[in-house]
């Protein structure tokens, strides 16, 4: 039986642009992401009446995501999250995957890293904060 499994093929990283409702742009030449990291913290509500530890589940955190990419200074959309990073400016985004699932959230860029070695393409990374719910 062949395999259900999603290829990463032109996986679409888009950003919001403001406005409603919300046009998005693609930021091209994405490389890899990893995120979102969704977690929520276990709550210890054990008790002298327990037999078992009991636990509780605290407040989702939609957590941080990361994304890698070919650094391009010329690339709006690029330049443009260097902006959203000066201003502290939340923002919409959203993944869509190649079966057009769409994973969208709303984050803050709370780190820029640019990088190169030789017989290598100028790389850049960036680290969305995410706040609020994923869909």
């Amino acid at each position: 039986m062949p395999t259900a499994a999603l290829h990463t093929k032109q996986i679409l990283f888009q950003r919001a642009m403001g406005g409603s409702p919300d046009v998005f742009e693609t930021l091209g030449e994405v490389k890899g992401f990893d995120g979102p990291s969704m977690s929520a913290a276990a709550m210890d509500a054990t008790s002298f009446d327990s037999t078992w530890k009991e636990k509780l589940v605290g407040v989702p955190d939609g957590g941080q995501m990361t994304f890698q990419f070919n650094w391009i200074p010329a690339n709006g959309p690029q330049s443009r999250f260097k902006d959203d990073f000066d201003a502290g400016t939340l923002r919409a985004y959203r993944i869509q995957l190649t079966d057009n699932t769409v994973i969208s959230f709303s984050a803050y860029i709370t780190a820029i890293s640019i990088s190169g070695a030789v017989d290598q393409v100028t790389a850049g990374s960036a680290t969305l904060e995410i706040t609020g719910a994923v869909n």
